[in-house]
């Protein structure tokens, strides 16, 4: 009775491992292979035809191991392709240079004769007094154009007007007229313009003067005003100033007769001035 108690716990105890080492590999035969224990897997349900999408590939070139095999590296190709991000800088060409610069160098040096090398220094010793020649000339020319030149406090007058005529005086008395007309005429000459008479047209620019006297205690001054006429006859520009007498002691009746030829002068030499001034900002 107690064998058959023992038996039955023992058949208990193996029913229970069983259960919790379950597998669901079916169990293989005793003697079996062991590479036999692996279950196949299920068959794959083929695809439909029209949902396939061939490719050919092509087959893969066969290895040839018989001859030397060399691996050809991706090479960087050289042309005049200017690059970007930098200046603009040409490849070939700077290929083309290290590739003959070699054979520049391999090429050996000729050998000048004794003529050759003796050749230069006598060009050389030919064009130096050539060259001393050009020197006197040139120091000739320099010192010539020098001479040509007007003297620097010598102003000029304005390409554009050439020609200058001066209309009738109103104000002054006619023994007043001849110094301020000798000296108009100096100064205009020696400025370079040409005095065109009263009566002709064809001048560039007429002068109109206003002249009057002003007594100031016994200082006598004389008060002037020149227009610059156009050739249209419009006005271009006035000059206006005034000469005072030296001396400051003239109780005469009439202002005129403190008036020297001195100051009739002078007011001729300023108004050429003021009228050359007034050109050179013209142009």
């Amino acid at each position: 009775m107690a064998s058959i108690f023992i038996a039955a716990g023992l058949l208990a105890a193996c029913s229970a491992s069983d259960v919790m080492t379950v597998s669901s590999t079916p169990p293989a035969p005793v003697n079996a292979p062991a590479y036999q224990t692996t279950q196949a897997p299920p068959p794959v349900a083929a695809a439909p035809q029209g949902n396939v999408a061939r490719q050919n590939l092509a087959a893969p070139a066969a290895p040839s191991y018989g001859g030397q095999t060399t691996a050809s590296a991706a090479a960087t190709t050289l042309d005049a392709t200017p690059g970007r991000g930098r200046a603009p800088s040409t490849f070939g060409q700077q290929a083309e240079q290290l590739g003959q610069t070699p054979t520049a160098a391999a090429q050996p040096p000729t050998t000048a004769t004794p003529r050759q090398a003796a050749a230069p220094p006598a060009k050389t010793a030919a064009a130096q007094p050539s060259a001393a020649q050009q020197l006197p000339a040139q120091q000739a020319a320099t010192t010539q154009q020098i001479a040509a030149a007007p003297p620097a406090n010598q102003p000029q007058a304005a390409a554009a007007y050439q020609s200058v005529r001066f209309l009738p005086i109103i104000g002054a008395p006619s023994d007043k007229l001849e110094p301020l007309s000798a000296r108009l005429g100096d100064s205009v000459r020696a400025a370079g313009l040409t005095i065109v008479p009263m009566g002709q047209t064809t001048a560039d620019l007429a002068l109109k003067g206003y002249f009057s006297v002003v007594d100031d205690d016994g200082r006598v001054s004389v008060v002037y005003v020149w227009d610059v006429i156009g050739e249209d006859g419009l006005r271009l520009h006035r000059i206006q100033g005034s000469e005072p007498s030296p001396d400051s002691d003239f109780s005469g009746s009439d202002p005129w007769d403190g008036v020297s030829p001195e100051m009739m002068a002078s007011v001729g030499q300023k108004t050429v001035g003021s009228l050359l001034a007034w050109l050179d900002s013209q142009g």
